[in-house]
């Protein structure tokens, strides 16, 4: 998510996700995680956030 633009918002395609989800895999391509908030309420049993960027770097 953000590869062409960081700060595409794609909050209201994960509240589109159903309820309960067993695995969601979610790979990040900036610092903008604010659209996660589409995950709002969900039951979700296990989550994978990557990113490529250094995510140790103190802007981070």
């Amino acid at each position: 998510m953000g590869l062409i633009d960081k700060h595409q918002d794609f909050s209201q395609i994960l509240a589109q996700m159903p309820d309960s989800i067993q695995k969601l895999t979610l790979f990040f391509e900036g610092k903008d995680t604010s659209s996660l908030i589409g995950l709002k309420d969900k039951k979700i049993q296990e989550i994978d956030l990557y990113n490529s960027s250094n995510t140790i770097a103190d802007d981070w």
